[in-house]
């Protein structure tokens, strides 16, 4: 694909950094889905044949978070829109402080995400349980809850109309 930037341009870097990250915030988000839900949904720690599967589960399809995960990145890319690299003057590379500022961000909205009633119990569902029946639906709920905790509220649709 081609793209109108050129390899140092911000979002460039930006973008890269969050492609290197993709396969281990995935896992992240996982587990922190897990987390807030037996935290949630189980404060008393009453362990039965679910939360047992549960926590011994090793093995997650994180192929159903990569539309979620791209659109997450695609979001805060958004939000920090301008291109232009600024002067850093420790001599610490651009990649390593949007890598970090990226994970924090993106560990942030997963822990916001997590007291919304429904985002654990998708994740768990989709790619701990691997229930393959409706994932599209169980994806479209996820990026719905997605955009509602960023505000994202015009869609490509209508942003290809006023272009």
């Amino acid at each position: 694909m081609w793209r109108k930037s050129f390899e140092y341009d911000k979002n460039e870097i930006l973008r890269s950094v969050q492609y290197e990250q993709r396969d281990l915030l995935m896992h992240l988000t996982i587990s922190i889905a897990i987390d807030n839900f037996l935290k949630i949904e189980n404060p008393l720690a009453i362990e039965d044949d679910f939360i047992r599967e549960l926590k011994n589960k090793s093995k997650s399809d994180v192929s159903f978070l990569n539309e979620f995960y791209r659109c997450a990145a695609d979001i805060y890319r958004y939000g920090r829109s301008d291109n232009q690299l600024e002067f850093i003057w420790d001599g610490t590379p651009h990649a390593e402080i949007y890598r970090i500022a990226w994970h924090k961000y993106y560990q942030r909205l997963i822990n916001d995400l997590a007291y919304h009633p429904f985002f654990n119990r998708l994740i768990i569902k989709s790619t701990v349980l691997n229930t393959s029946a409706n994932r599209t639906l169980l994806k479209n709920a996820l990026i719905k809850i997605l955009k509602s905790e960023c505000d994202v509220t015009k869609t490509a649709s209508t942003i290809k109309k006023t272009a």
